[in-house]
């Protein structure tokens, strides 16, 4: 369907995005920390022309954006996992996409 190319070369790019940010960090030796998580999902957000910036006109359409962990908050290597979630917040004009909103953390441990 014509309506759907353009989510579909849009899903492309962000994938291809998401393969470089990847790739980069690897080459780099670079280990990906809840920092590092939070900073590639929130790229890849839908925010407007340009996904390594907020400051744009924000056009986008990124209601949440969630970067998961297996582990717990403390780096050790037993326990629940932890994630870090925005949600877009105003509407019309003053809209923000998620990936431009504030991430709360939420560790599982707290649930058990």
């Amino acid at each position: 369907m014509a309506t759907q190319e353009p989510l579909f070369n849009n899903t492309v790019f962000r994938y291809d995005l998401m393969n470089h940010l990847f790739v980069s960090l690897a080459e780099e030796g670079q280990l990906i920390d809840d920092t590092t998580a939070v900073q590639v999902v929130s790229t890849l957000g839908i925010k407007g022309v340009n996904y390594l910036t907020c400051d744009q006109d924000l056009d986008g359409d990124n209601i949440m954006s969630i970067a998961y962990a297996p582990g717990p908050r403390d780096g050790t290597t037993t326990g629940v996992g932890h994630l870090y979630i925005a949600w877009e917040s105003y509407s019309g004009a003053a809209w923000r996409p998620a990936a431009c909103s504030p991430y709360v953390p939420i560790d599982f441990a707290d649930w058990v």
